[in-house]
């Protein structure tokens, strides 16, 4: 599962390269792969690029050309979440799409924050959504992706009541409620939620259930509370990804693993 601010550059060729490093894996069948989007990436491009994770197939068949893709794009992507929901090996994956790209926020007449700034959003067709996914598999276990972390603020974290808080806010408060409202009334079927956006290792909760974030697989990893970057000495300055290991009757572990920074030579 790839968390967001999945690409450097967020034109559509990018997004076309990532699909490239792992439409050879997920054909061979060594994993599935679901996308979706943090703040510095263009929803649009990646509906473009990963169409058939948004149809009513769930992540299916890669198909086998860029072309095919293209045409395999159905609706308005300007408008449209990319949310995907799709049951395997008995649990339901969900992604969630948290970027307010400033359409939304215009809309209402809110103040659009400027591009890779903006905090997460979660409006009530997303929220209806989601609880109507999860209603529809009342006893599989879930768990949910998404890539701004649902929580208020990094205070919660430990960053000084009187210090600089960088990366708040982090959630759009209204749609922060209604996802930890979603979250609650469903805490028995979901097991985990896993988000991105900090560059971190954490854990904390929502709604009663267990919210853990993964390390950015890019060199620079932050303190949570203080997004301060993390020095060469510090043990959690690898970059890293998070493993979920979904087991049966509803049963998670997680860890996560970290990746030697590459040298000249490999390179």
């Amino acid at each position: 599962m790839l968390t967001g601010d999945n690409v450097q550059e967020e034109g559509l060729a990018s997004y076309v390269q990532l699909r490239q490093l792992v439409e050879a894996r997920a054909r061979s069948g060594e994993c599935r792969v679901g996308v979706i989007p943090g703040n510095h990436d263009t929803r649009r491009h990646i509906m473009q690029a990963f169409p058939e994770q948004f149809d009513s197939a769930g992540v299916g068949a890669l198909p086998a050309t860029f072309a095919e893709q293209a045409q395999a794009q159905a609706g308005d992507a300007s408008t449209a979440r990319a949310t995907f929901a799709e049951v395997i090996g008995g649990w339901l994956v969900v992604g969630l799409d948290t970027l307010d790209d400033g359409q939304q926020r215009a809309r209402r007449g809110e103040e659009v924050a400027p591009s890779g700034a903006g905090n997460g959003g979660f409006d009530s067709e997303q929220a209806a959504w989601l609880r109507s996914t999860l209603s529809a598999h009342p006893t599989t276990p879930a768990v949910i992706f998404l890539h701004h972390p649902p929580i208020a603020s990094v205070r919660e974290f430990g960053a000084p009541a009187d210090g600089p808080t960088p990366f708040d806010p982090i959630f759009e408060p209204a749609g922060l409620a209604a996802l930890q409202a979603v979250v609650a009334d469903h805490q028995e079927q979901v097991k985990m939620v896993c988000a991105g956006h900090f560059h971190a290792d954490f854990a904390t909760s929502i709604g009663g259930v267990p919210l853990v974030g993964t390390p950015a697989s890019y060199a620079v990893q932050f303190d949570v509370a203080t997004a301060g970057a993390l020095g060469s000495t510090d043990e959690g300055a690898l970059p890293g990804y998070r493993v979920l290991e979904l087991g049966a009757e509803g049963k998670v572990e997680t860890r996560v693993v970290r990746v030697p920074l590459p040298t000249a030579a490999s390179l």
